[in-house]
């Protein structure tokens, strides 16, 4: 994805500044890590029954 954005466009972040490693790691842990089960949980199909 780096390097895609990197590719075609000359307004990126410089990807080797620390600050811009911890900014994309703390927005993944804090949003998507989280988000995945909300999604996981809303489109899971309610036919299949637990096998708890």
């Amino acid at each position: 994805m780096r390097v895609s954005i990197a590719i075609v466009s000359n307004n990126h972040p410089d990807y080797g500044d620390p600050a811009v490693i911890v900014g994309d790691f703390t927005s993944h842990f804090c949003y998507a890590i989280p988000l995945a089960p909300i999604v996981k949980y809303l489109l899971a199909d309610e036919s299949i029954p637990d096998r708890a």
